[in-house]
């Protein structure tokens, strides 16, 4: 079954007629928080099921501020409000 985790995968195999990428739903984590300088980091959780197995394990996304611009490294979905709070960094 087609999880849906925001890849592209064979699309004829779920019935799909075109290409689509569905992405996972928001998954619990907690608030942006600066750990140093223009350095941001926010966890949180993520929880699949494989072969009928739940696996639940933390990821830690970090944003880093330079010169106006921001680099996102291993992200993680975030909800409307701190979707708000990175645009505003």
């Amino acid at each position: 079954m087609w999880t849906g985790h925001g890849d592209l995968e064979d699309y004829r195999t779920y019935g799909f007629e075109e290409k689509v990428l569905i992405y996972r739903n928001v998954q619990p984590h907690g608030n942006i928080e600066e750990i140093f300088s223009d350095v941001f980091m926010v966890t949180g959780t993520n929880v699949t099921v494989f072969d009928g197995v739940r696996y639940q394990f933390s990821r830690n996304m970090v944003v880093v501020r330079e010169a106006g611009r921001l680099c996102l490294v291993n992200t993680v979905r975030l909800d409307e409000s701190r979707l708000k709070t990175l645009e505003a960094l």
